[in-house]
């Protein structure tokens, strides 16, 4: 009797097709993992570039002193919406942070807001012993999603978070919300300019 006949070969077959079964599913695990893993780079990438271009938009908004007044440059080629926080000593408080709002600046545009309207912006008063300094610059980026981004004093650029924000607003001075517009670059004295150059600071 030939030796084949004693096989089971269906039993043989069902294990042989378990086999090839395990092995798809295996290969098929693989390609999964591999999927998400590519999927989560791209996703990673995309956040990537998506930073970088939201840094180099408002990298471009600017803002400096120059003869007793301070300067605020646009040089993008979308608005700004951008606010300022000022740093504020007076006889009556040693010390306060208060946000700005220097308003919608256009595009490849500068405005200039001479120290007296800051400081009776962020006091509600003209007050000849205040002494303040710009602290930083609160930008929104120009898109649908209008991200806020702050630029400190020394340059540096960081994103603000929602939850962020909500505490910045708090230091928005009490006079300055009842008003019906108040931009700095509304006010009496500051002076708004297009930039001869986009690429400059000036």
């Amino acid at each position: 009797m030939l030796w084949y006949r004693h096989v089971d070969w269906v039993r043989h077959t069902a294990v042989l097709a378990a086999a090839v079964a395990a092995a798809g599913l295996a290969i098929t695990g693989w390609g999964t993992v591999k999927a998400a893993q590519v999927a989560n780079d791209q996703l990673a990438q995309s956040r990537e570039r998506k930073d970088q271009e939201q840094r180099r938009v408002v990298s471009k908004v600017t803002s400096w002193s120059e003869d007793g007044a301070t300067v605020f440059a646009n040089r993008s080629l979308d608005p700004s919406r951008t606010f300022v926080t000022v740093y504020v000593v007076t006889a009556a408080d040693p010390g306060s942070v208060w946000l700005l709002l220097v308003g919608t600046m256009p595009p490849c545009s500068r405005v200039t807001i001479p120290d007296s309207v800051m400081k009776t912006a962020a006091t509600g008063e003209k007050d000849p012993y205040v002494d303040f300094h710009v602290h930083s610059l609160v930008m929104s980026e120009p898109s649908a999603t209008g991200a806020l981004w702050e630029r400190n004093d020394e340059g540096g650029l960081r994103a603000i978070q929602h939850d962020q924000w909500t505490r910045y607003k708090d230091r928005i001075p009490h006079h300055l919300k009842k008003l019906e517009n108040p931009a700095l670059l509304a006010a009496e004295g500051a002076v708004q300019a297009p930039l001869q150059d986009c690429s400059t600071f000036s």
